[in-house]
């Protein structure tokens, strides 16, 4: 089983992660092509959906096991679809990962506008971490 991770919203923030997975795990970044980063409509967080030519910054987290996947679905609710993608690293290799995705019913959520990470670090991030189990 992939044990990767490719994040590129909320879960980019370290303490967002750990909180959710339960344990602290260090990533380093990576490039999605061919997928763009959209805010959600009525909401904090983005999601992503495939778009030829553009491209999504992230990070990679490995070493996801079984509970830290059961637990990130649940994070990450039927609003998306968690899909084998293969993002790039910084020295230009491929890796496989798993990603979330917006699932197709709720594409219409999406916006048009960007998201960004330190707007919602500075903005939401304590009340997510305030409503996350321990």
């Amino acid at each position: 089983m992939v044990d990767s991770l490719f994040a590129y919203g909320t879960l980019l923030a370290p303490e967002l992660l750990h909180s959710v997975i339960g344990r602290r795990i260090e990533g380093a970044p990576a490039v999605l092509d061919d997928y763009v980063c959209r805010r959600v409509r009525r909401a904090a967080y983005p999601a992503i959906t495939k778009l030829a030519g553009a491209s999504t910054r992230g990070n990679l987290y490995r070493g996801i096991d079984k509970l830290g996947w059961q637990r990130l679905d649940d994070f990450e609710s039927s609003l998306y679809e968690r899909q084998l993608v293969e993002a790039t690293q910084l020295d230009g290799s491929p890796m496989t990962a798993y990603t979330y995705v917006i699932a197709d019913p709720h594409k219409e959520r999406l916006t048009d506008e960007a998201w960004n990470f330190e707007d919602f670090r500075r903005l939401h991030l304590q009340r997510y971490l305030n409503h996350l189990p321990n």
